[in-house]
C-alpha cells in the first residue's frame, strides 16, 4: 500500500514517503468503521508469481450514502501500460453500481501531473470537481521573512 501511494506523481512537491504499518492500517480501519464508513479493496495479483501487482479501493459512508469517495489506485511498475488501473477502477464501479444504488456521485482526486491516472479518470467519464492548491514553503524562507517583518 505504501510503497504504490509513494510511487504517485506529485510535480514539484518535496513531500516523504508514507510508511503505513499493518498496526496503523488497523486503526485506520478502526475510526473508519467507527464513523459508519465502509471500505472495499479490489486487488491484482499476478497467478504466474503470485505477486501484488495492483489495488483499487473505495470509502462509502452511511451518513452519506449518495457519495462514494474513490480511494488509491495504483499499479506496480512492472504491471503498468496493461490496462489494469482501468480495470480495477471500473470492476469497483461495477460493484458499485450493483451493491450501492443510492450512490450518485463518486468522487476522486489526483495530481495534474498523474497523466496515467488523469487518462484512466477521463476515459471512466469523470469530471472536474473541485480544484486543490498545495503549497510548499521551507521552513528558512518562513523564518527569514518573519524575521523582516519584526525589524523596525
Amino acid at each position: 500500500m505504501s510503497d504504490l501511494t509513494n510511487q504517485q506523481p506529485l510535480g514539484d512537491l518535496d513531500i516523504e514517503d508514507m510508511h503505513i504499518t499493518p498496526e496503523q492500517l488497523r486503526q485506520i480501519e478502526t475510526n473508519l468503521f467507527a464513523r459508519g464508513s465502509r471500505r472495499w479493496t479490489f486487488y491484482i495479483v499476478d497467478r504466474a508469481t503470485d505477486r501484488f501487482a495492483g489495488y483499487t479501493e473505495t470509502i462509502w459512508n452511511s451518513n452519506r450514502p449518495e457519495i462514494l469517495r474513490q480511494d488509491m489506485t495504483g499499479v506496480f511498475p512492472q504491471y503498468r501500460n496493461r490496462g489494469l488501473g482501468r480495470r480495477l477502477k471500473a470492476a469497483m464501479l461495477d460493484k458499485v453500481l450493483r451493491e450501492r444504488p443510492q450512490v450518485k456521485y463518486v468522487r476522486t482526486g489526483n495530481a495534474d501531473s498523474n497523466a496515467a491516472m488523469l487518462k484512466i479518470n477521463t476515459a471512466l467519464g469523470f469530471k472536474p470537481y473541485m480544484a486543490e492548491t498545495l503549497w510548499q514553503l521551507e521552513l528558512r524562507g518562513a523564518l527569514t521573512y518573519l524575521q523582516a517583518c519584526n525589524e523596525p
